[in-house]
């Protein structure tokens, strides 16, 4: 069969690497695969293969409607019987292209949206008039799919996101000073917070960071001994290191960072907040009341580390949320 995902961008975020992963599954099963990106951010591109092809529609501006006939026009050319997109922008784009064809579309939830501004009536009346033209509603947590039922009364599949496990080395911890964070550089990732964490630990503790985003003018010039930025990282490398992964997020959809880390042995400190107190890992997660400071500080500074914890959260993503749980889940409610 000949499949389509669409998505935004091949950036380094967790939506990006599943689309990634799920096409190098089906590629691997014998389907001819296409990617159709609206922006030409390929960070990831370096990890398909050759003979996945992506396509580069070039969405300029806010409203672009050229979007919509290079959509049709690519579409066309390629004749999918199948389309799987991920993110509201490609997703919306590609409904609305797709008006007037039977091709079967499966959209793919990543985030849930409780206080994200750009979230506006205009989009969800969007996802409502658009509704019947998607064949299946695939969330990637409970907490997604929660949203959307409420919100949009949207119905569908929950499928979780999966990783390579093979390529994180699991490495048993000892040294609980040193402190990392991966992920967007975003208000809602709790960033800010980072800082305020570090200035009540002093410099007992160091801090690396990993991400990309709007905040990273604010972290560069929050900077010092003992702090350091890396505006891109192989997470499988960074999370080989011994430490302890904060994620300060004031929500999430459903984190693929949870995975990587417990994949390598690294334990998790994060605030009790929504997308995360439901993650089906919580159970290995060390929770904090949202935005407090204090008691995050003090979880680092009391943490120790639980081997016995460690080995059996690495064990659950092994056999539960590995790249071929994920595509064979989507396999079944694409019925190829």
């Amino acid at each position: 069969m000949r499949l389509l995902f669409a998505i935004d961008s091949l950036t380094k975020g967790g939506a990006e690497r599943v689309v990634v992963n799920l096409a190098c599954y089906f590629r691997g099963l014998g389907h001819e695969v296409h990617i159709a990106v609206l922006f030409p951010d390929l960070e990831l591109r370096n990890e398909l293969p050759g003979d996945i092809p992506v396509h580069i529609i070039r969405k300029r501006g806010r409203f672009d409607w050229r979007v919509l006939f290079k959509m049709r026009d690519l579409i066309r050319k390629i004749k999918p019987d199948l389309i799987n997109t991920h993110l509201f922008t490609a997703s919306l784009w590609t409904k609305i292209a797709c008006i007037g064809n039977r091709i079967p579309i499966y959209v793919t939830y990543h985030n849930v949206l409780w206080e994200e501004e750009w979230y506006t009536p205009f989009h969800k009346m969007a996802n409502l008039l658009l509704k019947r033209r998607v064949k299946t509603h695939i969330f990637v947590g409970d907490d997604v799919a929660l949203f959307f039922l409420r919100i949009e009364d949207l119905r569908g599949k929950v499928v979780y996101n999966g990783i390579d496990v093979e390529k994180y080395r699991y490495n048993p911890r000892r040294e609980m000073s040193r402190l990392f964070f991966v992920g967007r550089l975003i208000e809602r990732k709790g960033v800010r917070d980072l800082f305020k964490i570090m200035d009540r630990l002093g410099r007992e503790h160091t801090l690396r960071i990993c991400g990309h985003g709007p905040l990273a003018t604010l972290v560069r010039s929050k900077l010092r001994p003992g702090i350091e930025f890396y505006p891109s990282c192989d997470p499988s490398a960074f999370f080989s290191e011994e430490g302890i992964l904060l994620l300060p997020s004031y929500w999430e959809g459903f984190a693929l960072v949870v995975l990587e880390a417990f994949a390598s042995g690294m334990p998790i400190i994060a605030y009790r907040a929504k997308g995360l107190v439901n993650h089906p890992l919580r159970a290995y997660i060390d929770f904090v009341p949202r935005g407090d400071i204090g008691a995050f500080t003090e979880k680092i500074r009391s943490m120790a580390y639980d081997r016995e914890k460690a080995e059996m959260a690495r064990h659950i993503v092994e056999e539960e949320f590995s790249i071929v749980s994920m595509g064979k889940r989507y396999k079944e409610i694409f019925g190829i």
